[in-house]
């Protein structure tokens, strides 16, 4: 059975336990490392790059990222350079929207709707907005560079988009085109994941694995 390229982890947790959340992904972090890499992570080989992104020391193929939000967790290892963010439903405001995204990608959330004020989108603008959010984290995640990074210029125009075999995954076109980007939709959990992938001869083979709570 041919090796998958990567796994995603998630694992919805109950909001009052959100500040444990760091714990929870580095406990998931040490499973994915001996489940794929099979190697026992060690927390002393953890480092961080200029701009804070963290990385193994000991192997070059031994790559992950983590993220977490009140309601969740998302844990990728991959043996290529990789970012993922998890988020699950908030408000959202006006000024925010336009402020991360182009005029396509407003479109996209506004559905063309003429949008102004500092009001809070109603719940399906809200999704949309956070679907382009977390994807723009996966893509500074996956580069290194953060927030250092204008959300306004990491750009999803939505122009392409295809489903995948799980009907919860859709891949996401993006204007890096030496990276492939992913939405997947896990309860209420909005996860994307974002991975180097200059292998034009076949697809990313990753896989989306559910984690269940209590760790």
């Amino acid at each position: 059975m041919k090796k998958s390229d990567g796994i995603i982890y998630y694992c919805e947790i109950p909001e009052h336990l959100s500040k444990d959340a760091s714990r929870f992904a580095r406990e998931i972090l040490k499973w994915g490392f001996r489940e794929f890499f099979q190697v026992d992570f060690q927390e002393e080989k953890m480092g961080r790059m200029e701009h804070g992104k963290p990385f193994y020391q000991e192997g070059e193929h031994l790559h992950f990222n983590i993220s977490h939000c009140k309601d969740g967790v998302a844990v990728a290892v991959s043996d290529r350079q990789i970012g993922v963010d998890v988020e699950s439903m908030r408000s959202v405001n006006v000024r925010t929207v336009k402020k991360c995204c182009t005029k396509e990608e407003c479109a996209y959330v506004f559905q063309n709707r003429i949008n102004e004020g500092k009001n809070n989108l109603p719940e399906d603008e809200a999704k949309r907005f956070l679907e382009l959010w977390t994807l723009k984290e996966s893509y500074v995640k996956l580069t290194g560079e953060g927030l250092r990074e204008p959300f306004s210029q990491v750009c999803f125009p939505f122009l392409q988009t295809s489903e995948t075999k799980k009907q919860c995954v859709r891949e996401i076109a993006g204007e890096d085109t030496a990276n492939r980007h992913y939405l997947y939709a896990a309860g209420k959990l909005i996860l994307a994941m974002s991975v180097r992938w200059e292998d034009a001869g076949r697809n990313p083979a990753f896989r989306w694995k559910e984690i269940a709570f209590p760790l």
